[in-house]
């Protein structure tokens, strides 16, 4: 287990081990009975486990929305923390605890449990890189200008901890660009990731893996393809990245093992570049022979039957592109269709295809289409657009019939199902990303089109190469300036 998710683990279970000790103590010592545990606790306390410790804030790339703030739970983490309190919090116990009095809405407490153990004697770097690095995850919420200043403040005393806390200062350069992404503020998360990206060179290889892994590099491109030069600051960049994915000579001989870590990062990282390959680009048009739960639009081919339609529309689209034998693509649309019904002012569409058979039987075109329409629309009763893919078989060289490929998967350069595109209201390819996973996928498309809604209201900003921001040695000796290239922002 990683030693950060163990560190976790103790000082949660340490300040849940105090509370329950001490409640006992007290119980036995005034004859009063232990506090009711009542489901509600429970599950609010299963949330801060899953939050803390299994998605431990130095690792996790995903923040709440606002919507998951419910009053309820606040209400119970205030209740909660009214009964810590009656046990000081002490030692490991107070970044727990100043976690707790932020999700209870008492930040002037939560800065004390803070700045009590920063103030620690003897406390070690990585300790303290810690406990600034959750303060500013916890308070990096934009929409609240108290709580998001505070956390620039945190992020600022991070930053003036020696080199080697680099590792943490970079998370934290990333912790707040993902909460401005929240807000749509594109010029503030290119200033905390322009701070991000220039730590790379200057990591050791093993550290840099953080950064190729977690695909920080697509929220970038998701922002940049808004801008007028976005997409060459996106191949800039990404090749400026791809180049220390890849172990020196050097590297090599002191450590061999670094070829097969090196192998990992570019791989993750040639993913990320095919993911983003699309975005700044005008979307390709939808065809399909069939369209469910809307009108077929345009002109219909006589050959194929199919229509086109263009999503350059003025209207923000979401596009999930799957088929029928693909279980995570049917496991996604139940968010879709949520998506639809609580978003009415983006377009949900279910980009689909025929496979040429209907259990174990070959079958036609129509009959296919028929018995998808049923499951997608009778049977399941989603509401959302669906363009299906129904085209003619053609015959192969082995004596076969194959159905003719769906243009849009291949527009689209589709590898892998389900895969999640979303287009702004200028036809421009703005989010792309593939897989899905049960509370994550939803959360992440709510946050890309969030981000367009609320980008629409921010001014535009142009960008321009900034200056080099970081030193690495040349094979002569002399000293040249690295930075990465066209990332600027307020």
């Amino acid at each position: 287990m990683h030693m950060q998710t163990l560190t976790r683990i103790t000082l949660v279970g340490a300040m849940l081990g105090g509370f329950l000790s001490s409640t006992s103590s007290r119980a036995q010592d005034t004859a009063t009975p232990l506090p009711v545990i009542t489901p509600a606790d429970r599950d609010f306390k299963r949330v801060l486990y899953e939050n803390d410790v299994l998605q431990p804030s130095v690792t996790s790339n995903v923040l709440p929305s606002p919507d998951q703030n419910h009053q309820n739970a606040v209400q119970r983490a205030q209740a909660w923390v009214q009964t810590l309190q009656a046990t000081p919090a002490k030692g490991i116990q107070l970044d727990p605890m100043g976690s707790l009095y932020v999700a209870a809405g008492q930040d002037a407490l939560a800065r004390q449990q803070f700045a009590t153990r920063l103030s620690t004697p003897g406390l070690s770097l990585a300790d303290r890189a810690y406990t600034l690095l959750l303060a500013t995850k916890l308070f990096a919420q934009p929409e609240q200008p108290t709580r998001i200043h505070a956390a620039e403040q945190y992020l600022a005393q991070l930053n003036q901890l020696p080199p080697d806390a680099m590792r943490w200062q970079a998370q934290g350069e990333f912790a707040i660009a993902t909460a401005y992404y929240y807000a749509g503020d594109g010029a503030a998360v290119l200033t905390h990731m322009h701070r991000l990206v220039a730590f790379i060179p200057r990591l050791s290889f093993p550290l840099r893996g953080e950064f190729y892994v977690q695909s920080q590099f697509v929220m970038m491109a998701d922002v940049l393809s808004g801008m007028p030069d976005g997409r060459h600051v996106i191949d800039s960049l990404g090749t400026w990245l791809l180049s220390y994915a890849t172990p020196s000579p050097e590297l090599l001989a002191r450590n061999p093992g670094y070829a097969g870590l090196g192998k990992s990062m570019q791989d993750h990282f040639h993913d990320d570049l095919a993911l983003t390959a699309l975005l700044g680009r005008s979307a390709p048009n939808i065809v399909a022979t069939h369209w469910y739960n809307a009108p077929a639009p345009g002109t219909r081919d006589a050959v194929s039957g199919a229509t086109t339609t263009s999503l350059a529309d003025g209207t923000i689209h979401l596009l999930e592109f799957g088929d029928f034998t693909c279980p995570f693509c049917i496991k996604a649309l139940p968010s879709m269709e949520h998506i639809h019904q609580t978003m009415p002012s983006v377009k949900v569409w279910y980009v689909t295809q025929s496979l040429g058979f209907w259990g174990n039987s070959l079958c036609s075109p129509e009959f296919e289409a028929e018995h998808l329409a049923h499951f997608y629309v009778t049977q399941k009763h989603y509401t959302f657009p669906i363009a299906l893919w129904a085209g003619p078989k053609d015959s192969t060289a082995a004596g076969g019939v194959l159905p003719r490929k769906d243009p849009s998967f291949e527009h689209y350069a589709i590898v892998g199902t389900p895969t999640f595109v979303i287009v702004d209201g200028h036809g421009i390819v703005r989010h792309i990303s593939s897989g899905y996973g049960v509370g994550i996928t939803e959360p992440m498309l709510l946050r890309s089109v969030r981000y367009l809604i609320a980008e629409a209201t921010q001014p535009s900003v142009s960008h321009t190469p900034p200056a080099p921001t970081a030193s690495t040695p040349t094979a002569n000796g002399t000293v040249t300036t690295v930075g990465p290239p066209g990332l600027t922002g307020r």
